[in-house]
């Protein structure tokens, strides 16, 4: 059988003639992170606020008036005075990203001999940049003295009884069939989410408890605890900061979601048809249980693994931005030291609410 030639080994053809280039297409591996659930739910999923001031306030009612009795006739009256009332108050955070070219470089892009719109392709880098710096944010809370974080969902909203320094194992949050709400402050905010502390307030906190394995028997079976204790409706329509409905979702490490969905997938008839299998995912009480690749991040670097299930409830939390600085983009010149460089730079001044975490609960395997 005669050798087969390959156009790339005939010299006079490669000297003579240039690859087919695609124009204004290419491929990126920019992406560390195979899916951005936090961001996608929070900015795209659900309508982000504005607001101005120096911060956002919101006031939530602590306890009913306690006066209504039975009573007979010409009884007499007291007046109530008492104001159930609590202010939480959260500050702005900054997030900034940009990306710098010459002017040079430019007039070397133009046609015929570009490729790529140079420009785009660099504001595509920073636009990366962007949602991933975010999507660490919205998760991720703020470390004891960090001034500048904004305030994120695992570690700042929703914690365990080990970051508010209690142990995990220490009653009501146990191995056992309890769980209980963390009326405990974490340990890099002793004041408590948004100014309010959850040891005053224990009702305002998410549920949390223990779990020792992915099991329908163990953390499924906690889970159902959890959602009798989460799923909240109140006897009185009112005007709610949230969406009134609620919206929940369960997140876990993308190596636990697997686990989950193998319980579910090898449940049989004694079960129940509370925890179901779908596209490849658990599913309880209807909800998914979804992998979110930065949970993975997040929780390797702890010094031990919580493989955290978090359950969230989106009707709940909301980004607020400054008015005027809501992906805010200003392109500037280097001034008289660099005439030739530009500079395009995207601002954001935000943070994460969470109106009520009442409605949320979380569930842990670390014990410590």
């Amino acid at each position: 059988m005669a050798a087969v030639i390959q156009a790339d080994q005939l010299d006079g053809l490669i000297k003579t003639t240039q690859r087919h280039i695609e124009r204004e297409r290419k491929a990126s591996i920019a992406e560390r992170l195979t899916k951005y659930i936090g961001y996608k739910n929070l900015f795209r999923k659900y309508k982000v606020s504005v607001s101005d001031g120096y911060g956002i306030e919101w006031n939530m009612t602590t306890d009913h008036s306690n006066t209504a009795q039975q009573v007979g006739l010409f009884d007499t009256i007291a007046p109530a005075t008492a104001i159930n009332q609590v202010r939480f108050n959260v500050p702005w955070r900054h997030t900034r990203a940009h990306v710098s070219w010459d002017l040079r470089e430019i007039a070397m892009n133009r046609s015929p001999a570009r490729i790529l719109n140079y420009i785009k392709e660099k504001i595509f880098e920073m636009d990366v940049s962007w949602v991933e710096h975010l999507e660490g944010q919205i998760w991720e809370g703020p470390e004891s003295g960090d001034d500048q974080s904004a305030f994120g969902i695992w570690g700042y909203w929703v914690f365990s009884p080990a970051d508010g320094g209690t142990a995990n194992t220490t009653s009501p949050w146990t191995t056992t069939s309890t769980g209980g709400r963390v009326n405990l402050n974490h340990s890099a905010n002793s004041t408590g989410p948004g100014a309010v502390s959850r040891v005053t307030y224990p009702r305002s906190a998410p549920w949390y408890q223990n779990y020792s394995a992915i099991t329908y028997s163990d953390l499924f079976a906690k889970m159902r605890v959890g959602f009798d204790e989460i799923d909240f409706v109140s006897p009185v329509d009112y005007s709610k900061l949230g969406d009134g409905t609620t919206q929940f979702g369960i997140y876990c490490t993308q190596a636990a979601a697997r686990a989950a969905a193998d319980e579910a997938r090898l449940q049989n008839e004694n079960i129940g048809t509370d925890l179901a299998f779908y596209d490849g995912k658990a599913m309880i009480r209807g909800v998914l249980i979804q992998g979110v690749p930065k949970l993975n991040e997040l929780d390797a670097a702890k010094s031990t693994a919580n493989v955290p299930f978090l359950v969230i409830d989106w009707s709940q939390l909301r980004p607020f931005c400054l008015e005027g600085f809501q992906n805010h983009e200003v392109t500037e010149t280097g001034g008289s030291n660099q005439p030739l460089t530009v500079t395009r730079a995207k601002y954001m001044s935000w943070n994460v609410r969470a109106w009520n975490c009442k409605t949320m609960a979380l569930f842990t395997s670390n014990a410590s």
